[in-house]
């Protein structure tokens, strides 16, 4: 699939909620940067299946045009771009795991009405585990400012 294609239908039409404008800041700067920032599986484990695929093209090298030249307006000034890219990232992670949680959340709520108590318990486990998580994750976030 065309990069330059998805830049504008998935990203900029697509859904607006704060996990996605993250992803769309850390895709402009890694195209930005041309591969001068290191990228960890890390990073794919928290993009959204949706930004998955751009973010493959971006690390392959291809350009997205439009989010570089908003990354370079954003960020140019800054004394570390490396670690605007640092802070994003750890943002994405916390909105990955509160999206986790979201659909947690719902699955429990189904689960319930339809009695389906034993698979609630395993549910209800993992929602306590990730939200120990982002507890975390705030906390480090806290630490670093």
């Amino acid at each position: 699939k065309n990069v330059k294609v998805a830049e504008t239908q998935n990203l900029s039409a697509g859904r607006q909620d704060r996990r996605h404008l993250v992803e769309e800041r850390i895709l402009g700067i890694l195209s930005w940067q041309g591969g001068k920032l290191s990228v960890g599986s890390d990073l794919k484990d928290v993009f959204s299946k949706e930004n998955l695929p751009v973010l493959e093209a971006v690390i392959a090298g291809e350009a997205l045009p439009k989010l570089a030249l908003e990354a370079e307006l954003l960020y140019s000034e800054t004394s570390s771009v490396e670690e605007e890219y640092k802070n994003l990232f750890s943002e994405l992670r916390r909105e990955s795991v509160k999206s986790r949680l979201e659909y947690l959340a719902e699955e429990i709520r189904k689960m319930e009405i339809a009695g389906e108590s034993s698979r609630v318990a395993e549910c209800l486990k993992e929602f306590q585990d990730e939200s120990k998580k982002l507890n975390y994750l705030w906390q480090e976030a806290r630490l670093k400012k």
